[in-house]
């Protein structure tokens, strides 16, 4: 016997299966904050003169604004592709 699939009964109800979208912003938010993390105790506990430890720390501020800036402006790129899709979707019920 034959049995009908989960999405051919969603279908005849005219619904479908929602896509599964992957949570990728809180494991790249704890690692980014592992990151900071390990770099604030590895340059705050190096025994080193002040002025070094401090320039290090703008350094790498600077870093993490730069990468932070890079990330905004590729999701910002990405967004109108992801609406577009959406909206499609939307249309195609």
């Amino acid at each position: 016997m034959n049995y009908p699939t989960t999405d051919d009964v969603l279908g005849s109800l005219g619904l479908m299966r929602k896509p599964v979208q992957q949570d990728w912003v809180t494991p790249a938010a704890l690692f980014g904050a592992g990151l900071v993390t390990g770099a604030a105790a590895a340059a705050l506990l190096t025994p080193r003169r002040g002025s070094e430890v401090r320039a290090e720390i703008a350094d790498a501020a600077r870093n993490v604004q730069s990468t932070v800036s890079t990330l905004a402006h590729e999701v910002a790129n990405v967004m109108p592709t992801l609406h577009r899709y959406d909206a499609e979707a939307i249309e195609a019920k």
